[in-house]
């Protein structure tokens, strides 16, 4: 027998390749907090729900493994995310309703508000498209329409990231303002709505990173203290890999620290150039000319 919780809302008949988080295998607890990909019949009408704890019958399908020199490790990539594998399941049966942390499903209730909401408020494609933009959704955006933004260099726009964090930091910090809510106050609700934000967003890599280094910058000013970027990276870094020591070696978590300490280390580089007296010479002369 396989326990495991369900990471989603849906039908059972709409579980391909969903996300389940193991508890045990056969009364064997060493795969606990593991996760495993679970495929079913579509005939299949079960009904559960987030967080639901259920018991289920299959057989065991092993990731492919790198069969080429230099060639795409499947099983690799799936350990990065915790995932050791598919089962094709039957005999699928609920044992408990709602039983993971109650944050945890509040989290996942808010973001099915806020998808209801939009499909409803605007047409299909646009409703997509503005999921994909908001929260990462990109299950539901059209191929082509994605294709489109990697063609342009635009795909990060559908991937949550550091550009979102920081459009909900300035966004907030306007909106405060306005409501004349004082410095302490306006960072103390940012912080509580990124981390609200980051677990509505199922705790994306890039957010994580982003979330964690904003509220740390923003936690300097509270207490008065002055913000190391450089710290903030290690501390947001550390945990990731706490939470996945996998995680070290994937090309996103790679790209995503790398492009970061790119920014700072060249920003800096270029802002001191743009200050120098004897550049702004040079530029405002090959302006005139």
């Amino acid at each position: 027998m396989n326990y495991s919780y369900l990471m989603g809302v849906k039908d059972v008949s709409e579980l391909r390749n969903s996300g389940f988080i193991i508890e045990e295998i056969d009364g064997d607890c060493n795969f606990k907090n593991t996760y495993l990909f679970i495929n079913v019949k579509k005939d299949n009408k079960t009904k559960i729900e987030y967080g639901d704890q259920i018991e289920f019958k299959g057989d065991y399908l092993a990731p492919n493994i790198q069969r080429n020199y230099k060639g795409f490790d499947y099983k690799e990539a799936l350990k990065r995310q915790k995932v050791y594998g598919t089962v094709n399941a039957n005999n699928i049966k609920v044992k408990n309703k709602q039983k993971v942390n109650p944050i945890l499903i509040l989290a996942n209730k808010t973001f099915l508000r806020i998808k209801n909401n939009i499909e409803v408020t605007f047409p299909k494609d646009l409703a997509n498209l503005t999921l994909a933009i908001m929260l990462g959704y990109t299950d539901n955006l059209d191929e082509e329409i994605q294709e489109n933004f990697r063609d342009s260099n635009m795909a990060h726009i559908l991937a949550v990231s550091g550009m979102h964090i920081s459009y909900i930091i300035s966004g907030l910090m306007i909106i405060l303002k306005i409501n004349s809510i004082g410095k302490r106050k306006s960072k103390i609700i940012t912080i509580i709505i990124l981390i609200a934000y980051m677990f509505i967003t199922g705790f994306a890599l890039s957010v994580v990173r982003a979330t964690v280094m904003a509220c740390l910058h923003l936690a300097s000013g509270i207490f008065y203290r002055k913000n190391d970027i450089w710290t903030s990276i290690s501390i947001s870094l550390l945990l990731i890999i706490i939470y996945n020591p996998f995680l070290i070696t994937s090309i996103s978590v790679l790209l995503s620290y790398g492009g970061t300490i790119g920014i700072i280390v060249f920003s800096n580089i270029i802002t001191n150039l743009l200050e120098n007296k004897k550049l702004k010479n040079i530029i405002h002369f090959m302006f005139l000319i």
